[in-house]
């Protein structure tokens, strides 16, 4: 028997979860930040597990997916049903600004995170497969850190792990 709270549901289809903790603009600090990342439990929650859900033999990752339920519990929604290509897309268009997120670069995403806001690393592929998304979050090491699901699944890691050297792009909510 699992640990994970049982409104982290194994089902990836069904949205958006009901979380107990939630964070509001007003209400943002670095604390409830991660406390709001930690309460998903991405190493171990079946929710964000690699696994293949198509049937092609593929694993499909689930980095929207936890980008997309943290987000929602930090008051700052981006759309549950977009892969990250599509999310990398819609952050940078008119939908994504109208509701409150903005590019950032390294030193003002950290900043954001230190304050605790929500900070997204969103990388499109343009060769068509999949891209990536991940949640900064505050550490007491130096440099960005963040957590992800993914090919692997972490909540506190340096961004380096979720990105190597793709040319990812950092955006904040305000």
């Amino acid at each position: 028997m699992s640990d994970v709270p049982s409104w982290i549901l194994d089902d990836p289809a069904r949205y958006p979860l009901m979380p107990p903790l939630r964070g509001w603009p007003r209400t943002r600090n670095p604390e409830l930040l991660t406390a709001v990342v930690a309460q998903f439990q991405v190493e171990t929650a079946e929710r964000y597990r690699l696994r293949d859900v198509t049937g092609d033999g593929v694993s499909e990752s689930w980095c929207n997916l936890f980008a997309a339920d943290v987000c929602d519990a930090l008051g700052a929604p981006i759309p549950h049903r977009m892969l990250a290509n599509q999310l990398h897309d819609w952050l940078l268009g008119p939908d994504g600004d109208a509701l409150g997120w903005k590019p950032c670069t390294l030193i003002a995403a950290q900043a954001f995170v230190s304050a605790g806001c929500p900070v997204l690393a969103s990388w499109r592929n343009i060769d068509g497969r999949p891209g990536h998304i991940a949640v900064l979050v505050p550490s007491p090491k130096p440099g960005l850190h963040c957590a992800q699901a993914g090919r692997s699944n972490h909540s506190c890691r340096p961004l380096v792990w979720g990105f190597g050297k793709l040319p990812f792009k950092l955006f904040h909510h305000l």
